[in-house]
């Protein structure tokens, strides 16, 4: 026997049973100072489960239909749900060979899909905040706060450690070029002590003394 199929206002009423009744999920991932976060995932899931509804009792061919589920990879932190992937594809997040980047504000994007009260609110009173990004461990510990901004002919990247031990591997042009002529400065220092003067000797000691002075300078943060 055909089934018949259900109105809106009853797809409408299941939705929101199963909704409060914590089947599936939240939509609402987070509250950043006042504005609701939707979990995009959510929104999917929920979504396919209205077309499921909808679909009840039609007679439309079940070529793209697949098994009721939950997204691969779905977590819901409000209600528990987690499914098989979650669990056994580790993320190099979780295994910790990379730290997790976490932004202090909500992204452009998103910032122009709230309304605009809130979107004003947060511009007024996070302004310093706009690019900062915490690097946390598996723990959920912040390790360093990182944020660029311009200066006249390029841009300063600062790192604000945090308790964590932190070593700086920086890959810069600028870096290159004064360890170059630190290097250059250091071997030039050697060689001056067979030197036949003591005028070279000096020079060479100079210009060590200024090398070491150029890059200590590059490395110093800017007062703030």
């Amino acid at each position: 026997m055909a089934t018949t199929p259900l109105t809106t206002d009853e797809i409408s009423r299941t939705i929101l049973e199963r909704m409060t009744s914590n089947h599936g999920g939240s939509l609402v991932e987070a509250i950043d100072d006042g504005a609701f976060v939707v979990d995009d995932q959510a929104v999917a899931y929920w979504v396919g489960q209205a077309v499921e509804l909808a679909r009840q009792g039609l007679d439309v061919a079940d070529v793209d239909e697949e098994p009721e589920a939950e997204p691969v990879g779905y977590a819901c932190a409000e209600c528990g749900t987690q499914d098989a992937t979650m669990t056994t594809a580790l993320t190099p997040y979780d295994t910790g060979s990379r730290a997790e980047p976490s932004a202090w504000t909500p992204s452009n994007s998103h910032l122009y899909s709230m309304p605009a009260d809130d979107r004003a609110r947060i511009l007024a009173h996070h302004g310093d905040d706009f690019g900062k990004v915490d690097f946390d461990n598996p723990e959920g510990q912040a390790i360093a706060t990182v944020w660029a901004t311009p200066t006249d002919d390029g841009w300063t990247l600062h790192i604000h450690q945090h308790a964590a031990p932190l070593a700086l591997a920086a890959d810069l042009d600028r870096l290159r070029e004064l360890t170059d002529t630190a290097q250059a400065a250091i071997e030039e220092a050697e060689r001056s002590t067979e030197a036949d003067t003591m005028d070279a000797v000096f020079e060479a000691r100079d210009g060590a003394v200024d090398a070491l002075r150029a890059i200590l300078a590059a490395l110093t943060p800017p007062v703030s």
